[in-house]
C-alpha cells in the first residue's frame, strides 16, 4: 500500500518527461528550429526540478545557435551573393567612368565646340564654366588671378568670341603663356584637373580645367 503513492508519482514524472520528449520530437519533425543539446538537457532538468540553470549561458547558446542558423541559411547566402554582385557591378561602372575621364581629350580654345559660348574673364573668375561634354565626361574651366591686377574685364569678351580670337591664337602658336606647357594632371574633388596652358594664354591668367563624369552619372 505504501508503494502506491510512490508509483503514482513515478508514473506522473515519467508521463511529464515523455510528453516533453514527444513535444521536442514533434518540433524537430515539423522542421522548426533545432534545439541545442544543452538546451534540451536543461529543459528536462527544469521539468524534473532536479537542478537550476545558468540563464546567461543559455542566452549565449541560443544566440550562437541563431547566428549559425542565419549564416547557414539559403536566404542569407542569397543576400551575400546579391551584395557581392552589386559591389562588382558598381566597381566596374566606376572603373569605366575613370577610364572615360582619362581617355577624353582635353578641351582647348581651338577644339571647343562652336555651340559653346566661352565666358568673359569676370565670369570665369567667379564660377566654373562647362566648355564641353560628350555625354559621359564634362569639362569645366575656372580662372584664378595670377596677381593683384588681372587683365581688365572689357578685353575679355572680345578675346572670348570666336572665330577671330581663335584664329589669332592659332596664328601665334609660340606666344607667351602663363601656364607651363604640358602641365601635369592631378586628382581633386572636382575630378581630374590640370593647369591649362591654352586657356591660360587665351585669357591671360592662370586657368584650370577639370574633367569629370557628367552630373547625371557622377
Amino acid at each position: 500500500e505504501r508503494s502506491k503513492p510512490l508509483r503514482a508519482l513515478a508514473d506522473r514524472t515519467l508521463g511529464t518527461v515523455t510528453r516533453a520528449a514527444e513535444a521536442m520530437r514533434a518540433q524537430a519533425v515539423a522542421g522548426k528550429e533545432r534545439v541545442p543539446r544543452v538546451e534540451r538537457d536543461e529543459a528536462l532538468r527544469r521539468v524534473l526540478g532536479l537542478s537550476s540553470w545558468d540563464a546567461a549561458a543559455e542566452l549565449r547558446e541560443k544566440r550562437k545557435a541563431l547566428e549559425e542558423t542565419v549564416l547557414a541559411s539559403a536566404a542569407h547566402k542569397k543576400v551575400v551573393a546579391a551584395h557581392d554582385s552589386l559591389v562588382t557591378v558598381h566597381n566596374d561602372v566606376l572603373d569605366s567612368f575613370k577610364q572615360a575621364v582619362l581617355d577624353a581629350p582635353w578641351v582647348t580654345p581651338l577644339t571647343v565646340d562652336s555651340a559653346v559660348k566661352l565666358p568673359t574673364l569676370d565670369e570665369l573668375l567667379t564660377q566654373s564654366w562647362c566648355v564641353g561634354s560628350d555625354g559621359l565626361v564634362a569639362q569645366y574651366i575656372r580662372a584664378h588671378p595670377s596677381g593683384p591686377s588681372p587683365p581688365s574685364a572689357p578685353d575679355a569678351p572680345e578675346a572670348a568670341q570666336p572665330p577671330s580670337a581663335l584664329l589669332a591664337l592659332a596664328a601665334k602658336p609660340t606666344q607667351e603663356t602663363t601656364a607651363p606647357s604640358g602641365a601635369s594632371a592631378f586628382e581633386s574633388e572636382y575630378g581630374l584637373c590640370r593647369l591649362c596652358p591654352e586657356f591660360s594664354s587665351f585669357y591671360g591668367v592662370r586657368v584650370y580645367i577639370c574633367k569629370r563624369p557628367v552630373p547625371a552619372l557622377a
